[in-house]
């Protein structure tokens, strides 16, 4: 025990004394002839209560140490009453030979073995009912605390996996982006300044994200616009984003998850003078939807195929029960990520 343990014990153990006390006043009818009675019958009976309820109750936590309930309840429980029937008898008959010595006061224990028979059955008798006590008390938070580690053990799991999905955004972004980079740069010197000071912005969102699971939504718009920049400095005029969205406010979304779904539709459709690709981005029913008119290229992208989607979808799954709909058909591929209000980041903290 420690000192706060020690000092919390002392004060149970007083508190069991002051309890008992008066309860020996009201066993002894005698008791009121006689100022030295009164303090006998109290102090016997405060003792007896102390060994009796402090004694057991160090008794269960040592079993409970040895035989924990959530781990063998049913052995806990036969090594719980052996306890009680092995102490509490041994118990009384210390005291008897204890209150005999000091005040000369014979419980009877002694007198013959149907009379010790008798006191050990009435104090184990009370003693199972203050054991009932402690041995619920002891299931009781014993299976709080599995549920509490159980709950930790499976929300780090979860921050895990969390975080080892997101660790394979940024470098497959960044190896995109240099690699537009390096091509822009002999082209146009003030373009490829321009491109850096958006592909800084870019990194800094990323930078201030990667601990994050949720963003707020008008923060991930920030950022796509970023991208869409550096996009479209590739693209002109072929490429188009259209928001659309009714409401922003109140609203978290996984990082990266529009500029996911964003990136799979470049990387997988042909966008040209002839064919441009335009993405539109709306809500609606609780999700957040990204349709693009399908233009499959005519070399098809065969390097990990949908891993984007199949990564945000790893990670919506960690944040939500809905799931990420993915919808297509001969014209249009639709994306609808789950809307996830503010209030998840406040019961997550």
């Amino acid at each position: 025990m420690n000192k706060r343990e020690v000092w919390n014990f002392l004060k149970e153990t007083l508190l069991i004394g002051l309890v008992g006390f008066p309860i020996g006043l009201l066993m002894c009818t005698d008791c009121i002839e006689s100022l030295e009675l009164i303090l006998k019958a109290g102090s016997i009976s405060s003792v007896i209560w102390i060994f009796m309820w402090q004694g057991n109750g160090l008794l269960s936590n040592f079993i409970s140490t040895k035989i924990p309930w959530m781990e063998n309840p049913e052995k806990r429980l036969a090594w719980g009453v052996a306890g009680i029937l092995l102490y509490t008898p041994l118990a009384m008959l210390f005291l008897n030979y204890l209150f005999q010595w000091i005040w000369g006061v014979n419980m009877g224990m002694t007198n013959s073995f149907r009379s010790f028979l008798g006191t050990a059955g009435v104090a184990v008798g009370i003693t199972v009912v203050i054991s009932l006590f402690f041995n619920a008390r002891e299931f009781f938070l014993s299976w709080r605390q599995t549920s509490v580690n159980a709950e930790k053990i499976k929300q780090e799991s979860l921050r895990s996996q969390f975080e080892a999905l997101k660790a394979q955004i940024n470098p497959h972004f960044l190896f995109n982006s240099l690699n537009t980079l390096s091509s822009l740069v002999y082209t146009d010197a003030d373009q490829s300044a321009r491109f850096i000071k958006q592909l800084s912005k870019v990194y800094r969102y990323l930078l201030d994200n990667q601990f994050r699971e949720v963003t707020d939504i008008s923060e991930e718009i920030s950022f796509v616009n970023s991208y869409i920049y550096l996009q479209k400095i590739r693209f002109g005029d072929n490429l188009s984003i259209d928001f659309n969205l009714s409401k922003t406010e109140g609203i978290v979304v996984p990082p990266l998850s529009i500029q996911t779904l964003i990136e799979n539709a470049i990387k997988h459709n042909e966008i040209s003078s002839e064919y441009p690709l335009s993405i539109e981005i709306t809500d609606a029913d609780g999700y957040i939807e990204v349709k693009n008119k399908i233009r499959i290229k005519n070399r098809p992208v065969t390097d990990s195929p949908q891993i984007g989607l199949k990564n945000l979808e790893a990670r919506i799954q960690l944040l939500t029960d809905k799931k990420l709909i993915v919808g297509k058909n001969h014209e249009t591929f639709t994306v609808k990520v789950p809307i996830i209000t503010r209030s998840y980041e406040s019961s997550h903290s």
